[in-house]
C-alpha cells in the first residue's frame, strides 16, 4: 500500500477522490492547501502528492517546488481546471516544469487519475487484492 496525499480545497472532490484511492488498497491523507501539506510531508513518510495547483494559501505550483526541496523522491500528480490567468494545459505544463510527473485536467474520470497512479508508483504498491507488475 502507497501512502497518498491529496491536496484539494474543495472538501467534495477530495472525499471522492480519497474514497476512490482507497479503495484500491492506499492510504489516503488530506489536506486542503500547501501549508498543510508541507507538513504533513516533513513528519510522515509520503509516497505519491496528488495536488489542485490554485488553493488559497500556498497553492499547488508553490507545494510542488517545496516538495521538491524536501523529498524529490515523492512522485505528484498536479490538477487543474485551469485560472483566471491560464488554461488547463498551461497550467500542466508549468507544474511539470516545477517536477510533477503527470497532470490531469478538470473535470476528468476517476479511472483516469487512477491509471496515472499506477503508473507512477512502484511495482511492490498492491493494488486492490493483486499485486501490480
Amino acid at each position: 500500500m502507497a501512502r497518498i496525499l491529496v491536496v484539494e480545497d474543495n472538501e467534495s472532490l477530495s472525499t471522492v477522490l480519497r474514497s476512490a484511492i482507497q479503495n484500491t488498497g492506499h492510504n489516503v491523507i488530506e489536506a486542503r492547501n500547501g501549508i498543510s501539506a508541507v507538513k504533513v510531508i516533513r513528519t510522515e513518510p509520503i509516497d505519491l502528492i496528488i495536488t489542485d495547483v490554485f488553493m488559497p494559501g500556498m497553492d499547488g505550483l508553490d507545494l510542488i517546488r517545496e516538495t521538491k526541496k524536501e523529498a524529490p523522491d515523492i512522485k505528484i500528480i498536479a490538477m487543474t481546471g485551469g485560472g483566471e490567468q491560464f488554461d488547463e494545459e498551461t497550467c500542466i505544463k508549468v507544474a511539470l516544469t516545477l517536477g510533477a510527473d503527470c497532470g490531469v485536467e478538470k473535470p476528468f474520470e476517476i479511472v483516469e487519475l487512477l491509471d496515472r497512479i499506477a503508473e507512477l508508483l512502484p511495482t511492490e504498491f498492491v493494488k486492490g487484492d493483486e499485486k501490480v507488475g
